[in-house]
């Protein structure tokens, strides 16, 4: 994916999306990745999301944030966050810096794109300059030490997926993580005081769960299919 090809392989999974009408719009209790970071996160100035899709979780804080931002690579979803109301433009990350000034945000989200960045750690680092010195990140990203991803791996021989996309190898992942990867990245990236949730456990009754001691961690790194990571700019 070089050379813009990234873009188009993100077009063609939203123009996907839209034929099987399966374009999200409107937020939907449930999406469990929504739900948690809302939970999460605190009230502010100015949120940027970055991947923001069509701008559910954007939309969702306008009451918490005076100024609600978004970025994507899809020129799809833009289209919609930008009739919610969100300040979103459609821009590559992986090809130029993002189009903020230093210390300009209060909490920066990306849920589940930092697979798709081709340097994970110089993307980090963006986050971290437009961030304001008491500011926060919110990440999430597939969880490669499930049960059942594991057991994929080295009783069936085959690399576990993550995503669901079916258009281009693994929906266009390019990288893979475990939580100790994600923690080197954000120290690394200048980030600090960081707290980890798991979410979308299998089996379900898991998620009843503590989050706290020697259960929460084991919860966390065997069966979550995803890590949440809240870390403050150091």
């Amino acid at each position: 994916m070089l050379n813009g090809r990234d873009k188009n392989q993100f077009d063609r999974v939203w123009q996907k999306k839209a034929e099987q009408d399966a374009v999200p719009r409107v937020y939907q209790p449930g999406n469990e990745r929504v739900d948690q970071a809302l939970r999460i996160i605190p009230p502010g100035n100015r949120f940027l999301d970055i991947g923001c899709g069509t701008g559910i979780l954007a939309e969702m804080l306008k009451e918490r944030y005076t100024e609600v931002h978004g970025v994507d690579i899809a020129e799809m979803p833009v289209q919609i966050a930008c009739q919610k109301g969100v300040q979103a433009l459609v821009h590559n990350l992986n090809a130029a810096p993002l189009p903020y000034e230093d210390q300009y945000f209060d909490l920066v989200s990306m849920l589940s794109v930092i697979q798709y960045f081709y340097d994970p750690g110089e993307a980090l680092q963006e986050v971290n300059r437009v961030l304001k010195p008491s500011g926060a990140l919110l990440l999430a990203a597939p969880n490669m030490r499930t049960y059942w991803r594991i057991g994929k791996l080295a009783l069936l021989g085959t690399f576990p997926r993550t995503s669901l996309d079916s258009v281009g190898y693994d929906g266009g992942t390019l990288h893979y993580f475990c939580l100790r990867d994600l923690v080197n990245l954000l120290e690394e990236a200048g980030f600090q005081s960081i707290d980890v949730v798991g979410i979308r456990c299998l089996p379900g009754f898991v998620s009843h769960l503590t989050d706290k001691w020697v259960i929460g961690a084991l919860k966390r790194e065997l069966f979550c299919a995803e890590l949440m990571v809240y870390a403050r700019k150091g």
